[in-house]
């Protein structure tokens, strides 16, 4: 999913970059607002066939392909779990005025770029305090670890393209920085309510939670673009600019948010941070390697930063999930081993009772039993042990083994 994700925003870049040659003075020969709408009808329209696809493919020897859509959105869908994706799809078009705002009242757009990847750690603590995670220390350190590197690698890229020093204080000033904390913490809020809603029903399909969400982000980004340019419903000119150019960068960018959707359902918002600062890295050789800019050494230092923190993220939430793992086969284990430990010296205290032929009954309920002694201290310990509901002495567990 990550590699798909990568794969996607590396085309959408490079697509974006080829529309970049032909601008005007002003700004791009097209609207903004109009390729966001278009781009989550795009989402709207590819979740919808899959939707249907998938069902089709899973239904029944039997029955009908419209009685198996029907059956599923019975189970799967409701007009409350319809509802919900509201909230996210408002607080993303929220960050995308809070972005627009922002980019508009900025000095240097410089600010934004820096210091809008503090939506990492953002989003690591509202994943603790939502969802009810956990991270080892190893695991923060990677997180701040990315941000830094991603932070020198964009202010490397900044010099590498002519634009002088873009590490100085003057570039970020505090009414620049406020305005990026807020945007960066709307994101996160965005990107943590759509991952609950999205894990709250895991056996719903992607496709179809996909379809609850970017129907509403079509219907709030177009209520947005009548805001901002109510022009272009009256005078025609709303898909002014277009070129094939342009439907490979919305395509791509389709793309490029359901592989984000599909890593948030089944990784989560965080590892979609970890691969955002991965594909900054690929984009600025791609771009490099289009002969935009020479990539220098603070580049690749920078860079260097972003593939340890990577690096140890992954390693330290591998041998995470390989304890809890190896922990839960082990209380698995223990709970069988002292089932039948119990179950053994219940037949040994009930076969002691009997005699004559009862006798080798007992003998072979204390080897059943035999685990007793082991498991609470042996044959010889002091004390008391929970047996069957009893309470049986120590000194007597050597009775109930055989001789």
């Amino acid at each position: 999913l990550a590699g798909g994700m990568l794969l996607a925003t590396a085309l959408h870049f490079l697509l974006l970059m080829d529309s970049k040659q032909g601008r005007r003075e002003k700004g791009y020969p097209f609207s903004a607002s109009v390729v966001i709408v278009a781009t989550e009808a795009v989402k709207l329209v590819l979740s919808g066939a899959a939707y249907l696809h998938s069902v089709h493919a899973s239904a029944p020897l039997g029955q009908g392909w419209a009685d198996s859509l029907r059956k599923d959105l019975a189970v799967h869908a409701s007009w409350r779990s319809y509802l919900e994706f509201a909230v996210p799809a408002a607080i993303y078009a929220l960050e995308n005025n809070i972005n627009y705002w922002a980019l508009k009242n900025l000095k240097t757009p410089m600010a934004f770029v820096v210091f809008g990847h503090v939506e990492t750690p953002l989003v690591a603590l509202l994943s603790v305090v939502v969802l009810r995670r956990q991270y080892s220390g190893y695991q923060w350190m990677a997180i701040f670890l990315l941000v830094d590197g991603v932070m020198q690698t964009e202010m490397a890229i900044c010099e590498a393209e002519g634009n002088g020093r873009c590490s100085r204080l003057a570039d970020f000033p505090v009414a620049s920085l406020a305005a990026v904390m807020i945007s960066r913490a709307v994101a996160a809020v965005a990107g943590i309510s759509t991952e609950f809603l999205f894990k709250r029903r895991l056996d719903t399909s992607i496709y179809l939670q996909n379809v609850q969400l970017y129907s509403f982000g079509v219907l709030t980004n177009l209520v947005i673009l009548g805001m901002r340019e109510p022009h272009r419903y009256n005078e025609g000119t709303f898909f002014e600019g277009f070129t094939p150019v342009v439907g490979g960068v919305i395509l791509c960018a389709a793309l490029q948010g359901m592989f984000v959707s599909a890593v948030i359902k089944h990784m989560s918002s965080l590892e979609k941070c970890f691969a955002s600062g991965a594909a900054i890295f690929l984009n600025a050789v791609i771009s490099a390697w289009n002969g935009h800019f020479d990539l220098n050494v603070a580049f690749f230092l920078g860079s260097l930063v972003v593939i340890v923190s990577i690096t140890l993220y992954a390693m330290e939430d591998k041998k995470t999930k390989a304890k809890g793992g190896g922990a839960g086969a082990g209380e698995r284990a223990g709970e069988g081993a002292g089932t039948r430990a119990v179950a053994g010296a219940e037949a040994g205290a009930g076969a002691r009772a009997g005699t004559g032929a009862g006798s080798k009954i007992a003998r072979a309920g204390g080897g059943e039993g035999d685990n007793v002694g082991l498991l609470i201290g042996g044959p010889n310990s002091i004390g008391e042990a929970p047996v069957g509901g009893l309470r049986v002495p120590r000194k007597r567990q050597g009775e109930l083994l055989p001789p």
